[in-house]
């Protein structure tokens, strides 16, 4: 009796152990820390406490409501799973053990991705989709990250990563314990980081926000359904090993529909359950007729305007990549010759009239730009720890062109002689922050980023004083443009 007291059931294999301790770290977690394994230990303790003091007892009209339910047996599973009890051998969804199965059986099809990555080739968004829900999926069943810690994962805990021998620690906002990938794991990371984030960030709109998250959904926003994802993410792997040919590039596998659903709906529902199966891409070919049919879409008109949307996006994205001078046929040529697309390409003559129609607005009443400078929020700017004397600068997390305006100088406007005074006052060695210009009207003025952090944004490190300098190999540089609200 006295070594049943001692059973306590793995939340991550669920099954009885009497020694739960030496079970994780001969098995479900001998890959993890000693500080993961014993949080992992706790967390067990609790739930199968909890599930003695509430959990076996159920109030008989809570069991009657069950029966009235449109799907009596899935809300039966739902309601006991969540009492704490398990549900073994559930079709509709994989254990802890099946789901590091699968992720260990698609690992060779992760590391040809990172083959096509690290070398430039194109790859199908939804295939890039897939490799940051694998990412995702490393943290949740490798290292037993819960949805909220992989949600609110932020870029400043992958660029203040810490290098170890075995690899690299991370440390997750929400104030849960760290976990240590491996080498191997960084590298796919690092590419999601790289290659893949940064063409959401380019997708998004000037209202969204991607609020410093690592893992962005297809609209450069942060992710809205991690559990989704994820059981995307299984459905895939399942696909992938079942198969015993690859699966081809332009394969859908997340956001299925059956025929009937698409053809009931709106026109504007029929429109967002077609891009949901078939996304808007910059690089993609719209989905073939064969396609769109098997889908259970019959007409032309989401595939129209899939196309009107894809247009649209490629015209803003020739508009980000040819700078602020007057688009010609040579640099539209050039950038479209980049990216290898052979259809749906804008015209000059639109391209011509959307530059015309951004010139008339100037940076000085660019209202982006002048909510970034009043929020402090600069997409694809990330402040990093380099330590030692280097101490802290800033890094892109995103593709810039030549024109564009990554930050503000941020801080009080003095005269420059109040600014020379602060100067001559440093430290032998000391860090400066001020920043010495002249206006259009040539007055003498500094801007004092020394005195930290400034009066408006008392809880925000600014990124320009921040931003190193070279002499040599500069890749940016200052403007004086007085912005309209703040005269």
């Amino acid at each position: 009796m006295a070594a049943d007291r001692r059973i306590v059931y793995c939340l991550l294999c669920e099954k009885p152990h009497e020694n739960l301790s030496s079970h994780l770290k001969k098995a479900c977690m001998k890959d993890n820390t000693e500080e993961e394994r014993n949080a992992e230990l706790t967390k067990a303790k609790i739930s199968q406490k909890e599930w003695t003091r509430v959990g076996r007892r159920w109030e008989y009209h809570e069991v009657d409501s069950l029966m009235n339910e449109e799907d009596p047996l899935r809300a039966l599973i739902d309601r006991l799973k969540s009492k704490g009890f398990f549900i073994v051998k559930d079709p509709s969804e994989s254990s802890p053990a099946e789901q590091r199965q699968l992720l260990q059986d698609v690992t060779p099809w992760m590391r040809s991705m990172v083959a096509k990555l690290k070398t430039g080739v194109n790859v199908a968004t939804n295939y890039t989709t897939q490799f940051r829900y694998f990412c995702m999926g490393v943290l949740s069943v490798v290292y037993n990250k819960s949805l909220k810690s992989i949600e609110t994962f932020k870029t400043a805990g992958w660029v203040d990563r810490q290098q170890t021998s075995s690899g690299v620690t991370i440390q997750f906002s929400d104030n849960s314990v760290a976990c240590t990938l491996r080498k191997e794991e960084e590298e796919w990371f690092e590419l999601y980081f790289t290659k893949i984030r940064p063409l959401a960030l380019l997708r998004q709109d000037e209202y969204m926000d991607d609020e410093g998250c690592f893992f962005l959904g297809q609209n450069g926003g942060p992710i809205a359904n991690t559990k989704t994802d994820l059981q995307r993410l299984w459905k895939f792997c399942e696909q992938t090993t079942q198969s015993s040919e690859p699966i081809p590039e332009d394969t859908q596998v997340a956001g299925e529909s059956s025929s009937s659903s698409a053809l009931n709906t709106t026109a504007l529902d029929q429109f967002e359950t077609f891009v949901e199966m078939f996304p808007v891409t910059l690089n993609d070919e719209p989905p073939t007729k064969k396609r769109r049919m098997s889908a259970g879409f019959e007409g032309r008109d989401v595939y129209d305007k899939w196309r009107g949307e894809q247009y649209k996006m490629r015209l803003n994205y020739i508009l980000a990549h040819i700078g602020r001078h007057q688009p010609t046929l040579d640099k539209v040529r050039l950038v479209i010759s980049k990216e290898k697309w052979h259809a749906n390409l804008p015209d000059l003559k639109d391209i011509l009239q959307a530059w015309i129609s951004e010139q008339k607005t100037s940076i000085e009443k660019d209202g982006k730009i002048i909510k970034a400078v009043s929020e402090q929020k600069w997409k694809g700017l990330q402040i990093q720890d380099f330590g030692g004397d280097k101490g802290k600068g800033v890094v892109a997390t995103m593709p810039f062109t030549k024109g564009d305006v990554l930050c503000d100088y941020h801080g009080r406007i003095i005269p420059a002689s109040e600014g020379k005074k602060l100067l001559s006052e440093q430290q032998s060695g000391e860090m400066g922050y001020l920043f010495f210009f002249k206006t259009r009207g040539g007055a003498s003025l500094c801007i004092d980023a020394q005195t930290f952090p400034c009066e408006c944004h008392p809880l925000k490190d600014t990124f320009g004083r921040r931003m190193n300098h070279s002499k040599k190999k500069f890749n940016v540089k200052p403007a004086s443009h007085p912005l309209a609200p703040f005269n």
